[in-house]
């Protein structure tokens, strides 16, 4: 897991940034520059390297509305999971535990199996060296974490192209 205390911060940054997602290496890019607020109208992706373990829920209801308030214990809903339990449709709910704690350096802890006990041998996000229940991220890749505005603009189409000319006489 990243090796310093982020808190799924809108600011911080740190290591160095791969377009490419290098997953050999630990890196954090701040997501400040969102449209929309960086954390009241975000989505937040945390997904496994090998893609197979994805969840997706509103930033703002891991970290708080824009504060770094205390969300112990906090059930958040899923937007969107891919092979994991909690996930829109799948039968389970879509609630699941996101810990996080302003004093313990490790939190958030983010998962999509449910409960916190549940969620700690699935883990998809956790910081600060967090050395226990690695398992998980190291057999699949290592993780990342995605954010983006939920206010994603209309795309414009492209303009009509000019009429043919008249055929020559």
């Amino acid at each position: 897991f990243y090796p310093g205390d982020t808190n799924l911060s809108p600011t911080f940054n740190g290591g160095t940034y791969s377009t490419a997602w290098d997953k050999t290496t630990n890196y954090y890019k701040g997501y400040g520059a969102l449209s929309g607020g960086a954390t009241d109208a975000a989505y937040a992706l945390f997904m496994t390297g090998n893609s197979n373990f994805r969840c997706a829920m509103r930033l703002s209801e891991i970290i708080g509305s824009g504060t770094l308030a205390d969300k112990s214990a906090t059930m958040v809903t899923v937007l969107e999971g891919v092979g994991v339990t909690r996930r829109p449709g799948g039968g389970d709910g879509i609630l699941t535990n996101a810990m996080y704690s302003t004093t313990n350096l490790q939190d958030p802890h983010v998962g999509c199996e449910g409960g916190y006990w549940l969620n700690v041998n699935a883990l998809l996000w956790a910081e600060d060296s967090m050395g226990a229940r690695v398992d998980f991220k190291n057999n699949n890749g290592g993780v990342g974490f995605f954010v983006r505005s939920l206010a994603v603009p209309a795309l414009t189409p492209p303009p009509s192209p000019p009429p043919s000319p008249p055929p020559p006489p």
